[in-house]
């Protein structure tokens, strides 16, 4: 359920009154997102009319202080978990001006909710960040690039940073843009209000030119897609690709997107463009007719500021005990021994924490240190099993540890850490082990050789380098061969009139008089040369040649 929601307190309160012992028996259900203050019953309904003024406590059943009375209210107290604690079973006393208490019992009933709480996803986790980042105050910087054929000027380039405030804008950038986050899926939709006069005119433009649906795919992972949607309020703002929400507004335009975030690379995506198409855009201070060539995102997660989180950075975490937040969603992380929403019900258990925690970083021939501890939990025997089936045992111990130096192929496997407690209770956790990987610049079965791999290529135990794109050989020394890019150098270039291919990401750089994503198309008329930025010379109707320049004359006229 959205956070802006306005969650409802469903009460179902039966009376029922016990003759033979004086007490009365309340019921009560409550949804898990229920805000700290929310109602969930009073008890002043199960009271005789016109009893004086009494007091209310509750004094058993309220298991780690969820609830609290005021006023003979009962209310939520503290963030509730359907997943940790279903049901309470309240006993509430009631003291009146006699002193003696009468005691009523309150059921209450927490209630699942769809989508809640939110869920950590540590695929998009999110590092946080002690400054500023270079789009402001954004979970993530974005870096928009756009290579345009002006019809005056040639070939241009236009590199910024999405970020805070148009000069001129009546509203500030932050107030343009709605961010929302998905609740699991590590996937983000966000909503632009164009304010600016000139960004008005540059959706306008847009959308004039058929470009409504615009889809720009992952460099790096081909089903991770940056969707753009332009919206009309002439339409409604009815929608064919972007199926997130939509804000509120009274501008005529909205530009809407979605994509899908990782927080272990740069996110850099690459849009596909329509040909023959034409749009309004501000080239050098002035606003002139292009054709768009190429528009590319890069988007690095950057974080938010400590106790932040949202699209925005404008959300407060609520984690206790030492929880990360997660940058998207606000989810929290706990540390060992916490559970709940917030991390702030005691959790008896027994964890294995290893030292690297990142698996990445665990290798032959490395060290990696086990610690068994125990979390709320009173331990009267502990038992260590090794993968050798071989066992330790230790007396009273809340916690131990496992050093394994030089790590080989016979140390992987399953350790065990078993506890006993003194009430007969069973409680274990295991650690599965599995190194395979040589540490950095060796390689081979026992990760002795070594192994210098150039541009940015990495080692492998058995294969030795890999190579980035566009790059091969044993070291990563030699770039890919004429007319093929790409990772293993196994893609071909599609660039035409002998335009060269990089070998990174089969980009064409064309030769003079030509343009367009493969070369293929000449230069716009009246310019010619490399990237068109050359204004022809030619006279008297005369075409001009879009690789040199010469004039091809219309009789009767001669001359160059």
């Amino acid at each position: 359920m959205d956070n802006d929601t306005v969650f409802f307190v469903l009460l179902t309160c039966l009376v029922a009154s016990d003759s033979v012992q004086g007490t009365l028996q309340l019921s009560a259900n409550v949804p898990e997102n229920a805000h700290a203050g929310e109602t969930v019953t009073s008890v002043r309904p199960a009271m005789e009319e016109g009893r004086e003024e009494v007091r209310c406590e509750i004094v058993a059943g309220d298991k780690n202080r969820r609830f609290r009375v005021t006023d003979c209210v009962i209310q939520v107290a503290r963030p509730l978990d359907y997943g940790v604690d279903p049901s309470y079973n309240l006993t509430v006393n009631v003291t009146g001006s006699s002193g003696n208490p009468e005691q009523l019992y309150v059921d209450v009933k927490v209630q699942d909710v769809e989508g809640y709480p939110p869920v950590y996803n540590d695929t998009c986790e999110m590092p946080v960040w002690t400054e500023k980042g270079k789009s402001d105050n954004f979970l993530f910087d974005t870096k928009w690039t756009a290579q345009l054929m002006t019809m005056d000027i040639g070939e241009v380039s236009i590199s910024k940073y999405i970020n805070h405030v148009y000069s001129k804008a009546p509203v500030p950038f932050s107030k343009q843009m709605y961010g929302y986050t998905d609740n699991s899926n590590c996937s983000v939709q966000f909503v632009w209000e164009p304010w600016h006069a000139y960004d008005t005119r540059f959706t306008q433009s847009f959308w004039d030119a058929q470009l409504r649906c615009v889809h720009c795919f992952n460099s790096i992972d081909e089903e991770s897609v940056l969707k753009f949607e332009l919206l009309h309020s002439y339409t409604g703002f009815a929608r064919m690709c972007y199926l997130g929400p939509i804000p509120r507004t009274d501008r005529f335009f909205i530009l809407a997107g979605s994509f899908t975030l990782s927080s272990i690379k740069l996110n850099h995506f690459m849009c596909n463009l329509p040909d023959e198409t034409f749009v309004d855009f501000i080239v050098n201070g002035k606003r002139r007719e292009v054709i768009p060539l190429l528009f590319e995102f890069n988007v690095e997660p950057v974080g938010c500021p400590p106790n932040k989180y949202g699209v925005l950075c404008d959300q407060n975490c609520t984690c206790e005990n030492g929880a990360r937040c997660h940058g998207l969603n606000g989810a929290c992380k706990c540390q060992p021994g916490w559970q709940g929403v917030v991390c702030d019900i005691p959790h008896s258990t027994v964890v294995i924490i290893a030292t690297p925690s990142d698996t990445r970083q665990i290798y032959i021939t490395g060290s990696v240190t086990l610690h068994c501890k125990v979390f709320h939990l009173a331990a009267d025997r502990m038992m260590w099993t090794f993968p050798n089936k071989t066992e330790k045992w230790l007396q009273g111990a809340q916690e131990d540890r496992v050093r394994i130096h030089n790590i080989q192929s016979e140390h992987n496997g399953t350790y065990t850490c078993t506890v006993l407690t003194g009430d007969g209770a069973v409680v274990n956790a295991s650690y599965e082990l599995q190194a395979v990987a040589c540490p950095p610049g060796k390689t081979g079965e026992s990760c002795e050789e070594e192994c210098v791999c150039s541009h940015g290529g990495s080692c492998d135990r058995w294969a030795g380098c890999v190579c980035p794109p566009g790059w091969t050989g044993t070291t990563c020394q030699t770039s890919c061969p004429v007319g093929s890019y790409g990772q293993g150098c196994s893609r071909r270039c599609r660039c035409q009139h002998d335009a060269s291919c990089s070998p990174t990401d089969g980009r064409c750089n064309c030769t003079e008089g030509w343009f367009g994503s493969n070369c293929s198309r000449p230069c716009p008329a009246g310019l010619y040369g490399w990237k068109c930025r050359h204004a022809c010379a030619c006279k008297n109707n005369a075409t001009c040649h879009n690789v040199d320049g010469t004039c091809a004359c219309v009789p009767p006229w001669t001359g160059n």
